[in-house]
């Protein structure tokens, strides 16, 4: 496997030659905001910019300071203990799951359902954004109160 500098991938993803004075100050800012910052952490964090610029989560130019949030952030993940980010992954994968059911069920009482599952109202919360944000949207349904039920059960007792 070829070890390429990281002004080259960046080229590479972004289609931008930086001009040689510009890859000495972004290398010089970079190394002067992360202490012994490794060749290979730019490398990655120019990497997950391209890919997250692919997917469309970034819609600006990319500049250092990305660079540098992406390296921090990098190295806080990898701080976190192992434990940490498994139970991370595996709640995203049952979030995942939810969505796929909300996304498939054939109607409103269906996905009140599922956004319903949860044991946490945050995730509520979630899920029921996300049932919104899918096209044709999504309207909580309503429920009749338990007044207004036990008021037409006493009406029809007094006929």
């Amino acid at each position: 496997m070829n070890d390429y500098e990281w002004f080259e991938i960046y080229e590479a993803r972004f289609g931008k030659k930086l001009p040689q004075h510009e890859v000495e100050i972004w290398d010089s800012e970079i190394h002067n905001q992360i202490k012994n910052c490794n060749a290979y952490e730019i490398v990655d964090a120019v990497r997950s910019l391209a890919e997250q610029k692919r997917q469309g989560k970034l819609r600006y130019q990319i500049t250092v300071n990305n660079i540098i949030s992406e390296i921090i952030k990098a190295r806080f993940i990898e701080r976190q203990p192992s434990e940490a980010r498994e139970l991370t992954s595996q709640h995203e994968e049952q979030l995942n799951k939810w969505r796929y059911q909300i996304r498939n069920a054939p109607n409103t009482m269906e996905k009140w359902e599922v956004i319903c599952s949860p044991n946490d109202t945050k995730d509520c919360c979630t899920l029921e954004a996300f049932a919104e944000s899918l096209e044709g949207g999504f309207k909580r349904p309503s429920f009749p109160s338990l007044a207004d039920h036990c008021e037409k059960i006493e009406s029809a007792w007094r006929v």
